[in-house]
């Protein structure tokens, strides 16, 4: 019994192996600084978590070919002109596979006015979104800064185990088998 409890304890240890992929995490942060309003209504960028766009403390490195996303929040900040009060708004960009080139209206308001503001989730494809944020009306803001926070994980390919998977398996049957072999011998 204690020889059949050990070999479940180093299955176990072997089947750790068997999650394949470590999660990797990238961030973007964008400092704006542009005042929205009836004559300066809209501002755009990107967020780039591939190649990064230079900006201290992002997080960078995304590869297409070898990652998905699986999750992405996008947050912006605004401050307000007439009292220095500070709104922020975040996004659930989802936890689906993302949709090429597809986009995303997003009606929100600060400071009593509509600001709208459009996201295009090419960002499994390439890394790289564009977003747009437009004043509607209301009173002036500044929009401050804007961050992209995402998850990825490695892309299936043949949905082979990786050799920890394998070994991990492979050790489960074995005791297995000598366990069934102990039972018909007895």
């Amino acid at each position: 019994m204690k020889k059949l409890l050990m070999g479940f304890g180093v299955a176990g240890v072997l089947g750790c192996g068997v999650v394949g992929g470590r999660a990797n995490s990238y961030w973007d942060i964008d400092s704006i600084g542009q005042s929205l309003d009836a004559g300066s209504a809209s501002y755009s960028s990107t967020f780039n978590i591939g190649a990064g766009d230079g900006d201290f403390g992002d997080q960078a490195g995304y590869d297409a070919t070898s990652e998905q996303i699986v999750s992405a929040t996008a947050s912006f900040v605004f401050l307000s002109l007439n009292d220095n009060s500070r709104q922020s708004v975040s996004i659930d960009l989802g936890t689906t596979p993302f949709v090429s080139s597809g986009s995303v209206p997003v009606l929100f308001s600060v400071f009593n006015g509509a600001v709208s503001g459009q996201i295009l989730q090419d960002l499994s494809d390439t890394g790289v979104i564009t977003y747009n944020i437009r004043w509607e009306n209301g009173a002036a803001f500044e929009a401050e800064s804007a961050g992209l926070y995402a998850e990825s994980r490695p892309k299936d390919r043949d949905n082979v185990p990786d050799g920890g998977g394998t070994l991990g398996l492979l050790g489960l049957g074995l005791i297995g088998v000598r366990w069934m072999s102990r039972r018909v011998r007895a």
